[in-house]
């Protein structure tokens, strides 16, 4: 019986271990960070999660080997922790492929048959070329540790020998797999889900599929930082700081919410809220501006930009004035990117969920300035697309938007866009009307004086650049305020973290000009 139990103990080690680093990988963020990272990259968030689940299927196959070496439970254990963390997407996709948007193609079961074959085939040569390597390397160590000892292991074990058939049947099944999963990388984790779609444009040799921007003369006034006056007559910025009579000292807080999810058909019934409220808040009756973050979690934020501390610092430097800040995320809902829109199928209704319940859910809670000289829309990358779009399409709602390397063409299809175009389902009029390119114009006269655009970007950037440009064009056009804040960072984390110091000071500044702080 003890002779059994050891055997047994040993059999289990590897699953064990492997069960310790998954629970490990979770727990401490690694999964979130590599996609975060993925997603800096310009990754989608399927695609980031796809990557982020053959590493950590990989990493769980690496910790099996240490009890014992070499190990097929190893390899086992890696492959259901990648099938527990792309599980849910998977499920979204397929669902979605069940039921495509009008113009998108029919559901292809051969396609689906073939990416699961794929899927799983991946996820076990990842899981078994981890545990060749790191067995290989568990047994250096093995044998140096030995040699230190000097220590003489009796036997020698004998080398098994692998059947031609069994090469070339890996070989095979390696040459099958490889493109499909190249294609589910460079395009799409369901590229092969649905037949006689559109071609998708891939990270490698992708290229915008959408209007043509304008050209770009070489003495363009945008590539400066500048604060650019609209139409009206009033200074767009005042840099004074009243604020600093009620300065406060400490640090803010997080609190969590979960709303009705404004979708049909997700992988959740809530959407999640995290709202920020700055140090001393609440402190007596003095109300607060409101910046309203979209479409991701605090989670990216928190990651990519620290931006609790950033926000503590600022606030308690005077810098900025103290500010409610809310991280609205989309996570949950039937499509990958919802682009910040109420979907052309009905299936999901962000703009709604905005517009009609965060806003009041957040003034009614929260001693919040409401009127909308003190709200701001903020977003990163898609969320710079989000951020422009809702404010020019709700002006009396939101006075001010931030973007941080966004686009402003809705539906594009590029390597850096690849989910832009699922909700729009085609249609040309919702592509138009959602369009911040074209969205500035038609903007009623009498509320653009009280607008105010902030821009952050890389200008000369292949994507965003051109994005950037001629987006600040149309704003300018419109007489809208404008203030821009080039970067050579490009499209990361790291420009969010350069500029957004000066990006919210002059949005302070923006708003102490429309008398937000007035007594």
């Amino acid at each position: 019986m003890p002779l059994s139990l050891a055997a047994t103990g040993t059999r289990l080690g590897p699953v064990i271990a492997a069960a310790l680093a998954a629970l490990a990988l979770q727990v401490t963020g690694v999964v979130t960070g590599i996609e975060d990272a993925l997603g800096t990259m310009g990754f989608d968030p399927d695609r980031s999660l796809l990557i982020a689940a053959l590493v950590t299927d990989a990493l769980v196959a690496t910790a099996a080997v240490v009890p014992r070496g070499r190990s097929r439970l190893g390899i086992a254990a890696g492959v259901v922790a990648f099938g527990g963390i792309f599980r849910s997407t998977f499920l979204r996709e397929t669902s979605t492929a069940l039921s495509p948007a009008p113009g998108q193609g029919h559901f292809d079961a051969g396609g689906w048959l073939t990416t699961v074959f794929v899927l799983i085939t991946i996820a076990i040569l990842c899981g078994a070329i981890a545990d060749v390597l790191a067995g290989s390397v568990r047994a250096s160590f093995v044998e140096a540790a030995a040699r230190v000892r000097s220590v003489v292991r009796g036997g020698t074990p004998k080398r098994s020998l692998i059947r031609p058939a069994a090469v070339f049947a890996a070989l095979a099944i390696t040459i099958v797999a490889a493109p499909i999963f190249g294609d589910m990388v460079n395009y799409e984790p369901d590229v092969r889900l649905t037949a006689g779609a559109p071609a998708p444009v891939g990270l490698v040799g992708g290229n915008v599929a959408g209007p043509t921007l304008p050209p770009t003369a070489a003495s363009d006034p945008f590539l400066e930082p500048a604060v650019l006056a609209g139409g009206d007559a009033r200074t767009p910025i005042d840099p004074g700081r009243p604020w600093l009579a009620w300065r406060p000292s400490g640090t803010g807080r997080i609190a969590e919410y979960q709303l009705p999810g404004p979708w049909t058909g997700g992988t959740s019934s809530t959407a999640s809220i995290w709202v920020y409220t700055p140090p001393g808040y609440p402190t007596g009756t003095r109300r607060l501006p409101v910046i309203y973050e979209v479409p991701w979690g605090v989670i990216s934020f928190l990651r990519g930009a620290d931006i609790q501390g950033a926000l503590d610092s600022l606030t308690t430097s005077g810098t900025i004035p103290a500010s409610i800040v809310v991280f609205v995320s989309e996570l949950g809902g039937p499509y990958p990117d919802s682009e910040c829109i109420n979907s052309a199928d009905g299936r999901e209704w962000f703009e709604r969920f905005m517009t009609a319940t965060v806003v009041p859910f957040i003034d009614s809670r929260y001693l919040t300035i409401a009127r909308p000289s003190a709200r701001a829309l903020m977003g990163f990358s898609y969320g710079g697309y989000c951020a422009a779009m809702l404010m020019l399409r709700h002006p009396d709602l939101f006075a001010s938007s931030v973007s941080f390397s966004g686009y402003f063409q809705a539906a594009l299809r590029s390597g850096e866009t690849p989910n832009a175009w699922r909700p729009y389902g085609g249609n040309q009029a919702l592509i138009t009307a959602t369009s911040p390119i074209d969205e500035a114009a038609a903007v009623p006269a009498r509320l653009r004086p009280s607008l105010f655009v902030e821009l952050s970007g890389s200008p000369t950037e292949t994507f965003f650049g051109p994005q950037y440009q001629a987006f600040a064009a149309a704003v300018h056009r419109a007489g809208i305020a404008l203030a821009l804040f080039p970067t050579q960072l490009g499209h990361s984390w790291a420009a969010v973290r350069s500029e957004l110091g000066s990006v919210l000071a002059t949005l302070a500044a923006r708003e102490n000009a429309l008398g937000v702080f007035a007594a």
